[in-house]
């Protein structure tokens, strides 16, 4: 499977928060914490937001590798409050979908 995540180094949220303390813990099926804060910090709550990942970092169903905007096709998603592994995978989502991303600054 191929990862887009290289970087062996903690994982922390804008707020100092640790998500994982490498990358194997946040491929590990869940995280130390949630990741429900915006880039200014802003709790979000339980919000969809594409991955197209299974939750041991494997890429899955992802809307064609990210270029279909079509109702026909489908990318996997999770859910920013979780810290199971449906922060990464919890079902598949239609393509025309508007849906947040999660950023990683490696």
């Amino acid at each position: 499977g191929r990862h887009a995540l290289l970087a062996d180094d903690i994982y922390r949220r804008v707020d100092g928060t640790t998500v994982a303390s490498s990358k194997a813990g946040l491929l590990d099926y869940g995280i130390d914490a949630p990741i429900s804060l915006d880039a200014n910090g802003v709790d979000v709550g339980a919000w969809e937001v594409w991955t197209g990942t299974m939750a041991n970092g494997t890429a899955t169903t992802n809307c064609a590798n990210w270029t279909s905007n079509d109702h026909f096709k489908s990318g996997f998603v999770g859910v920013s409050s979780a810290s199971s592994s449906g922060w990464t995978i919890v079902y598949n989502q239609t393509c025309d979908r508007v849906i947040k991303l999660y950023c990683f600054e490696l």
